[in-house]
Order: structure tokens, then sequence, then C-alpha cells
């Protein structure tokens, strides 16, 4: 267990699974004994595409999508409309019946960039803000090259730093 500073152990408030592969978590944590301790805590499950399924598993009518859908408190997918969508023949890919079971549990959070918040513009993350109207703009976004390479322990000076190079982070699955 994980303490808290004062001493009890930590628990997450949600448990946030993805797609076909973490529909074993959701049922381990649902129904195997050892983890008694988590079974109360809500579980959103979140299907960014309803045609990926996973190898049937017992029998070869349910696929491990279809098991998650069953088992997760809430279900969402990538957006309001595409939650609309999988509800019918045509975007279900087989799973209508059960996605019409759980429809109550069923929403759609849009799926994208928040472009006032991750505006680099007024980012705070940002070592050196830009926008398109700099006339410098790509002398700031350089200066920001050197500030991640000298925090990641790379080459870092502007000789050293070759514009031409791509600096590249990606976070996802």
């Amino acid at each position: 267990d994980w303490l808290t500073s004062s001493g009890r152990p930590w628990r997450p408030d949600v448990i946030h699974c993805h797609d076909r592969h973490t529909r074993m978590l959701i049922n381990w944590l649902k129904n195997d004994p050892r983890y008694s301790s988590l079974k109360h805590i809500p579980i959103l499950y979140t299907v960014h595409n309803f045609s990926y399924q996973g190898l049937p598993v017992v029998q070869p009518s349910v696929s491990p999508l279809y098991s998650g859908l069953l088992s997760a408190d809430l279900v969402n997918t990538v957006s309001p409309t595409h939650a609309g969508e999988v509800l019918t023949s045509k975007y279900a890919n087989g799973l209508l019946p059960v996605l019409k079971k759980i429809k109550p549990r069923l929403s759609g959070i849009l799926n994208g960039l928040d472009t006032e918040e991750f505006n680099p513009a007024a980012d705070k993350n940002i070592e050196f803000n830009y926008s398109l109207e700099n006339d410098d703009l790509f002398v700031i976004r350089s200066q920001n090259k050197v500030y991640l390479q000298k925090l990641f322990g790379l080459p870092s000076t502007m000789k050293q730093c070759n514009n031409e190079a791509i600096l590249l982070a990606f976070s996802g699955r």
C-alpha cells in the first residue's frame, strides 16, 4: 500500500482504463479477492475504437471489449457524437446489444486539445512564450529547444542546437 502523509493507505478516487487490453484489470478489480480493497472504486472505461475488440475469450462471441463494457461503472468514448453513433448498427461493430444495455452509463467526451490552456502565447509551462505574430518566432522556438535540451541533459548551447534537427516528445498509448 502507498501511504498518504497522514499514514493512511492511499486509494484512487477513480480507476480509468482504456480499450480492450485493460479489460482484465477491470474484471480483476471487480471480482478477484486479492483486489477487494479496490472493489468499490468506480471504474471509467474509455473506448477509442469499437472495432478493436481483441481476441474472443471463453465464448467465440464474447470479446474482451464486450466484457469491459459490461464490467465498468461508466463508459465513455471520444466525443458526444461518437457515443450516439455507436448506438447504431452501422458503428457498433457487433456490440449493439451490450451498448444498448449500458446506454445509461455511456457518454462521450470531446477528444482534442484545449487551445486556450495550451496556447504557446500564454502557456505557463513554456519557458519562452510565442505566437505566429512574433517576428522572432523561430528564435524564440530555438530558445525553447535549448531550454528543453538543458532540462533533459542534451547538448544545449545555441551553437550546439541544430535548428534542422527535430526535437520530438510524445505522450500517449
